[in-house]
């Protein structure tokens, strides 16, 4: 397989220090972007520096909120005064904050869960292509979550329950 080479690009991974964006991260560092890992999270962003650093790559960490508009929009015009351009935004934040299934499920809980997964990659893919289009340039990726249809309720895995409810 051949590899792409990305010196000189640069990229935005958002939840790029925890699960698939840590691999998303390495994999454009690996093939010479230079990326910026945007975090809420500190542990997080901490915790993919050190990884990165005895590497030798060429990444930053910031503070940033995916939920809130102008810290995104901060954040991309950061990496366009720094680079002069935006070239991948990999928009992957996202989680779940519910503790418990539907039908106890607590309305505040979902609201802050779609709040991060949809509504922040909204944000970050309309700034990321505001920078983009006026440069002809850039790709902007977004992903989803298997998880999400399946509505992570455990019952659906237990043999006991059927759709209709309980066996009985």
């Amino acid at each position: 397989m051949t590899k792409t080479n990305n010196t000189g690009r640069t990229a935005i991974v958002t939840g790029g220090g925890s699960h698939l964006g840590t691999a998303f991260t390495e994999a454009l560092c690996d093939l010479g972007a230079k990326v910026y890992i945007p975090s809420r999270w500190a542990e997080l962003r901490e915790g993919i520096a050190q990884r990165l650093r005895g590497r030798g790559m060429n990444f930053t960490v910031s503070g940033c909120d995916v939920t809130e508009e102008s810290q995104v929009d901060a954040l991309v015009n950061r990496v366009m005064s720094e680079n002069g351009q935006l070239d991948i935004a990999i928009c992957n934040a996202g989680g779940s904050f519910t503790t418990s299934c539907l039908p106890d499920g607590d309305i505040d809980e979902f609201r802050k869960t779609l709040e991060i997964n949809l509504t922040g990659t909204y944000i970050t893919a309309q700034s990321a292509g505001r920078a983009m289009i006026p440069a002809k340039n850039g790709a902007i990726i977004t992903l989803g979550s298997i998880a999400s249809t399946l509505a992570m309720d455990t019952r659906n895995y237990n043999s006991e329950f059927k759709r209709s409810g309980p066996a009985g």
